[in-house]
């Protein structure tokens, strides 16, 4: 995903070829089977699609990649609500990512298998594609040849997704609704603050989409039952996703008591400091301490 973002500090080559990102785990029914895309990549120019499986192991699945290898363009256009730029009949070229570590062994399955899909290999200074002769013409004519030089670290951009527990979501869903609070919002709407906490959330099909807001629901519900004197989440209906209400913000407080306000918001409500054990033959500190004033007081008028 990050070959087909612009202006990032490492070489946008996707991007550059002309491709753009159309969806994110797309179903879509196969002769075989249904089959989910991780991604689907589209080349408008050209009607090219380019769905992507993306492995982080080194083994494929057979069947599913038998079900990538009898993809219908026409199936996969209608799943992802592709909008066709000219008319050209759409065609379909697989295309499998993975580790750099694992490439040889992921090569070695789909050879097996006689599905000589093109694999780009992910490492840690560089992003390699190995393009078999025999893969669309087409994507040979656009892919790289050549090794895609890293810059910089690769960015995570998906922290989160449909499949990640609602725990996940809590603390990124404060921080966003604490940053709404600093702009003084008085409310903000479940799938809006789902935009903001997952950024890919509109490449999303749409159940997906609604397991994701459903999620932040939750998570910004149990930073209302933490807080209920800043947040308040109210529904209309059960199938309204919810709305956020601010009740108060840190803000209006007088300006040598905001920073505290804020830092008050981010601590856990629910930490409690651990109470330690004290063994009952230990020595009061406090009481030595007295005993030892008093003693020094007596010798000290002695002295004297």
């Amino acid at each position: 995903m990050g070959l087909l973002k612009p202006h990032d500090i490492n070489h946008a080559a996707l991007h550059e070829a002309g491709f753009v990102l159309e969806g994110l785990e797309i179903p879509v029914r196969t002769p075989k089977g249904n089959v989910v895309v991780d991604a689907l990549l589209h080349h408008p120019d050209s009607a090219l699609l380019v769905p992507v499986e993306s492995k982080s192991g080194s083994n494929i699945e057979v069947s599913q990649a038998q079900r990538y290898a009898v993809l219908d363009p026409r199936a996969l256009v209608t799943a992802s609500n592709v909008t066709m730029r000219h008319r050209i009949e759409p065609t379909v070229q697989p295309v499998y990512a993975c580790l750099e570590e694992h490439l040889h062994r992921i090569r070695q399955g789909l050879d097996a298998e006689k599905l000589f899909f093109p694999v780009i290999a992910v490492g840690g200074h560089t992003i390699g594609f190995d393009l078999p002769d025999v893969a669309s013409p087409l994507l040979l004519s656009m892919f790289p040849r050549t090794r895609v030089t890293l810059n910089g670290p690769l960015p995570r951009l998906i922290e989160l997704d449909h499949e990640s527990p609602v725990e996940a979501y809590t603390s990124p869903v404060k921080a966003e609704l604490v940053a709404a609070l600093a702009r003084r919002k008085d409310r903000v709407g479940v799938p809006h603050l789902a935009e903001d906490v997952v950024p890919y959330l509109a490449w999303y099909p749409l159940t997906t989409k609604n397991t994701i807001i459903k999620k932040v629901r939750q998570a910004a519900e149990e930073v209302a039952r933490e807080d209920p004197s800043t947040f308040e989440i109210r529904r209309t209906a059960s199938n309204d996703p919810g709305t956020v209400l601010l009740l108060k913000t840190p803000e209006d407080n007088d300006p040598r008591g905001r920073t505290q306000a804020y830092q008050a918001l981010a601590r856990d409500r629910n930490r409690r400091r651990a109470v330690q054990k004290v063994d009952p033959n230990q020595l009061d500190l406090l009481t030595v301490l007295d005993q030892v004033d008093d003693d020094s007081g007596e010798t000290g008028e002695e002295e004297l």
